[in-house]
């Protein structure tokens, strides 16, 4: 989505800019260890990660998310490049190359 120019003029963004934070946040971090709810290093190329997910590492974990709270979700990405195993690109497998 283009921003239009009269928005955020040269002298930068009238409203919803970051000066609203320029002296730092202090917050609750909570993590949502997706690949762990599953028991896999990481999720699948196509894998969504759903409310009843959220919910269930909720659960697991025995916390409920506040508001205020920066949330964290961790999908397992970086393992999963890191993998030798084919990535999947544009819905069809490519090997790894080797450097």
């Amino acid at each position: 989505m283009a921003i239009r120019r009269a928005v955020i003029p040269n002298r930068g963004a009238g409203k919803d800019d970051v000066l609203g934070m320029k002296n730092g946040v202090f917050t609750r971090g909570v993590l949502f260890d997706i690949p762990k709810l599953k028991g896999v290093q990481f999720l699948g190329d196509n894998e969504a990660i759903y409310a009843k997910d959220l919910e269930a590492w909720e659960k697991k974990v025995g916390f409920k998310v506040e508001p205020g709270d920066a949330v964290l979700v961790r999908t397992g990405r970086w393992v999963r490049v890191r993998e030798p195993a084919p990535l999947r690109t544009k819905g069809r497998l490519e090997p790894r190359k080797q450097i």
